[in-house]
């Protein structure tokens, strides 16, 4: 997963914004034929915390009292960026 938020802080323009929610708890289950991946506050803040600052966090209830919870961050300023030219995501020739 830190992969995944290395590539984001790359993607993002400066001051950009990550928005996401996680299943809150500990392990891993398939639920309803889905696999779902737990995770803990602490772990997740941690695991973003080196490339963006905080901006809101929130328990909710997706099935049961407070079972999820939602990260926003803002991309930091100042953090060495390996900034990807444009034309890797998108072909600009057409």
């Amino acid at each position: 997963m830190i992969n995944s938020v290395k590539m984001q802080y790359e993607i993002l323009n400066p001051g950009g914004i990550v928005c996401h929610t996680f299943w809150h708890g500990q392990d891993s289950e398939i639920y309803n034929d889905m696999f779902v991946n737990y995770h803990t506050d602490d772990g997740i803040r941690m695991l973003f915390g080196e490339y963006f600052d905080h901006k809101l966090f929130y328990y909710y209830k997706e099935f049961e009292k407070a079972d999820s919870f939602s990260l926003h961050r803002k991309k930091k300023k100042g953090a060495v960026s390996l900034r990807l030219a444009p034309n890797f995501y998108f072909n600009n020739s057409m």
